[in-house]
């Protein structure tokens, strides 16, 4: 389900900006797959801003972290939290191509002034989700070529991000232990 959180979260921040605007003043983005962009096959998907899950990783930077927490004098070990990359495509799907570029363009644009999200600035953020950071993902040609090919999609103006750190709390508690003190010494 963190995926999709993920997802849904951007896909209405990106729509709350459009609703919000003088120029769209709608609704824009759509979570789609890519195969479905065709205008004839999915109505929904025209004159919207495709938002389309690429690519999954875990965030290696992370990897190492534990599971143990200290409180009330005990250590918890639980699951270590996990992060991952989540990659996106935002594809401009509108019946006038000037129309895509101009969708895409507001969308970089807005996403550009707002590409970290925490509970702090963003309370509709999933409490399974601690941050997201957004940023551009630089693909050559070739590897745009190969993505849309992969998903038997013809081409539409769009560009890649990956979305950083979404952390999944592993709060199950396995085991509580309790900390070495020279009272629980002179118990043993």
């Amino acid at each position: 389900m963190i995926l999709f959180y993920c997802l849904d979260f951007i896909k209405h921040t990106l729509n709350a900006h459009f609703k919000n605007s003088a120029r769209w003043g709608s609704e824009k983005v759509v979570l789609t797959s890519l195969s479905t962009s065709n205008q004839n096959v999915d109505p929904d998907s025209k004159d919207k801003l495709l938002l389309t899950l690429v690519n999954i990783s875990q965030e290696t930077t992370l990897k190492n972290l534990t599971g143990l927490t200290s409180s009330e004098g005990a250590f918890k070990r639980g699951n270590p939290p996990q992060s991952f990359n989540v990659d996106f495509l935002l594809s401009a799907n509108c019946s006038k191509y000037e129309e895509s570029i101009k969708l895409l363009s507001d969308a970089i644009n807005y996403l550009q002034g707002n590409h970290f999200f925490d509970h702090s600035n963003s309370p509709t953020l999933s409490t399974h989700i601690e941050k997201l950071s957004l940023s551009i993902l630089d693909r050559d040609i070739s590897e745009m070529v190969h993505i849309w090919s992969a998903h038997g999609a013809q081409y539409l103006p769009s560009l890649a991000y990956r979305s950083r750190i979404v952390v999944i709390d592993g709060s199950e508690i396995l085991e509580t232990v309790p900390e070495l003190s020279s009272n629980n010494l002179r118990k043993g």
